[in-house]
Formats: C-alpha cells, structure tokens, sequence
C-alpha cells in the first residue's frame, strides 16, 4: 500500500472514531437506542430538565474497570433552575445545583455545588449521602432518551442514565 493509501485510511478511521454517534449496545439488560449526542449547553439544559433512571455504573479506577447496575433504584429529578434531586429506593438522599459549562465548542462539562456527602437540607458532612460514586464534576453527554455523565476518562465513574416518563418518585423525604 502507498503511503497517500494508509494516510487515507488513516483519517478515515480516526474521523470515525471521534463520531459523536454513539449506539451503546446493552447497558447490563436495558437496550438503547442510537443518537446524536447534543454539544451545546443551552440545549443540552433543556433535555436535562426532567426524570431520570440511574441504570449502569462504569467505574474505572487504577487500571481496572468495573461494570455493574446500582445497589438500589435511583432516580433523579432536573429542575429548570438546575436543580437535582437524587431519590434511592424511593427515599430523597441528595439535592444539589448543576451548572453547564461548555469548554469546547464540541465539548459539554458540568459541576455539581455540593458534594453528595453533603446534607443539602444543613451543609453539614453526612457518612453515605448516596450510595454509589456521584462525580461533582466531568463530561456530560445527553439526547432525548439517555444521558451519561462522569470522569472515568480518568479515575472516576460514569454514570448512564434513561429519562423516565411522567410522574414522581415517592419520597419520604431527607
């Protein structure tokens, strides 16, 4: 093959793999389908705002990647103000405010106010807030149906989520 061949192929196969098409093929069970990932805030703002359901936790740390689903249901529900509110077996554990920011024209980031060991309700440190890994910042993918967001490009976790139609988890509160 000449050089001006494998250059080719090349950027064809990198121009393929930056694609932000994305076809997540089974997340522990639950089929997803395939979308163009929004990269811009304002719209990715505007899909946020709703109910979501956590359905796979993809940790990477120190080499090692693990797969799994969470201990417990957890749902979270998006104000328009940027309000989160995470709900574990029903049960309110963690509220917090999420801002948007957009580092790159192609790239969506958020930050979280409050870690989720922090009790929104007194600001005051809680042991276990939330039972699995909420990383208070990272990259921030999402399109109508899904939504990940994490740091596991480094040492972290990301987090899928499925937005869940109408109607509000049952809470009994902090």
């Amino acid at each position: 093959m000449s050089r001006k061949q494998l250059l080719v192929i090349g950027l064809l196969l990198f121009s393929l793999s930056c694609s932000r098409k994305t076809t997540p093929t089974n997340l522990l069970g639950t089929e997803l389908d395939s979308c163009d990932y929004v990269n811009d805030v304002v719209s990715a703002h505007s899909l946020f705002v709703g109910r979501w359901r956590l359905v796979r936790i993809k940790a990477n740390g120190w080499g090692t990647t693990s797969d799994k689903l969470p201990a417990k249901p957890v749902e979270m529900v998006v104000s328009p103000q940027g309000q989160l509110t995470l709900y574990e077996a029903d049960e309110a554990t963690w509220s917090a405010r999420l801002l948007l920011t957009q580092p790159h024209p192609e790239i969506v980031h958020y930050v979280v106010d409050v870690a989720p060991t922090v009790d929104y309700t007194t600001q005051k440190r809680r042991s276990g807030a939330v039972s699995f890994y909420f990383p208070q910042d990272g990259g921030f993918r999402i399109c109508p149906h899904h939504l990940l967001m994490g740091d596991a490009d480094v040492d972290g976790a990301d987090l899928y989520w499925l937005r869940v139609k109408a109607g509000r988890p049952r809470s009994r509160g902090f």
